[in-house]
């Protein structure tokens, strides 16, 4: 599970994946008072318990996992305000007391067990991958996604020691450096990319929003204009130009 938080937001995903998903939904989210139930959850309790201990190594009584119902999660919005609620039968609550006496009880008779480390199939995995050009690429995006372009121009240097044929790299780190005030570092970065691959619009783009934080309007424009020519439609419409293709 990843959380993270971005503007007034507090986001919690799955992976890596769905969290950068939903940091660009809520980009685009316009603030308003909201009514009405924003989530439900339920939960197995007692498949949940009895997964937890057959992880951990012990025991499961004859019965195996404790035999209980949902509990169900509630949070709603009323007013501008998030109010939660949770509820679990109170037949429950008692099927998981007698449950974990029934473990405490057999822990005490079990012998002693002696853990060994196994062997982890996923470190050579992790290794290989840590010599791939892309998985640099891909942690340096996630940190940009979070907004930490610092971390992300140092994934994006591993990256372009791997191969330093990537344009779409020196993109990214100029983008990044452009957002850390490096505005020097930023334009070296982005006159790279824009080398390796003169037709890619958005490189322009890219590098117009780095000369107009830098103060260079015109050449900002040279660029925006140049992307937009060429079918960037962010271009387009910073310059307010409409899409044909609309």
């Amino acid at each position: 599970m990843r959380m993270a938080s971005t503007d007034r937001f507090f986001i919690i995903a799955p992976n890596d994946k769905r969290m950068k998903t939903l940091i660009n939904i809520a980009k685009n989210l316009k603030e308003e008072v909201y009514m009405g139930t924003l989530f439900k959850m339920d939960m197995d309790l007692g498949a949940y318990i009895g997964a937890v201990v057959s992880m951990a190594g012990g025991r499961l009584n004859e019965k195996g996992s404790p035999e209980t119902g949902k509990m169900y999660f509630f949070a709603d919005a009323e007013n501008g305000r998030i109010s939660t609620s949770s509820t679990i039968r109170v037949s429950d609550v008692r099927e998981l007391v007698n449950y974990s006496q029934q473990l405490a009880s057999l822990s005490k008779r079990s012998p002693k067990v002696i853990l060994t480390a196994l062997p982890n199939p996923q470190k050579n995995i992790r290794h290989k991958a840590a010599e791939n050009a892309d998985y640099w690429a891909e942690r340096g995006s996630l940190c940009a996604t979070y907004g930490n372009d610092k971390a992300a121009i140092k994934f994006y240097q591993k990256a372009l020691t791997l191969d330093p044929q990537r344009s779409d790299v020196y993109f990214h780190l100029g983008i990044s450096y452009g957002e850390t005030g490096e505005f020097e570092n930023a334009l070296d970065a982005l006159n790279k990319a824009i080398s390796l691959d003169p037709k890619k619009a958005v490189y322009y783009y890219g590098r117009g929003r780095v000369y107009l934080k830098f103060g260079k309007k015109d050449l900002a424009q040279e660029d925006f204009k140049f992307a937009a020519d060429n079918g960037n439609k962010d271009a387009k419409a910073y310059l307010g130009i409409k899409d044909e293709m609309q």
